[in-house]
């Protein structure tokens, strides 16, 4: 495998931002507002076992923990399995 590649993916196992932009610029293909978005990173990389996440509608929350976050977790094996529970019985299926 090549450096580069080595490289993005060792920076993908420890950052949500670099997995979503990475493996789903599809879905992220919008700038990320720091103000919002670099906060939710900053908790959901963080070292806090249990976090909630407030920001409006239609900000990315749901595309950023249960397809991004849960990406990360599953391709770079940091847990063993997942339990994903959301509010909405659509966004948690």
């Amino acid at each position: 495998m090549e450096d580069s590649i080595k490289q993005i993916l060792s920076q993908c196992s420890i950052s949500t931002r670099m997995t979503a932009l990475t493996f789903f610029p599809e879905r992220f293909y919008m700038p990320f507002a720091e103000n919002i978005h670099g906060k939710i990173f900053d908790l959901i990389d963080g070292s806090a076992q249990k976090v909630a996440i407030a920001a409006p509608r239609g900000w990315g929350k749901t595309s950023i923990v249960a397809l991004a976050l849960m990406a990360r977790w599953i391709l770079f094996r940091h847990t063993g399995f997942i339990v994903y529970i959301n509010k909405s019985h659509d966004a948690a299926s």
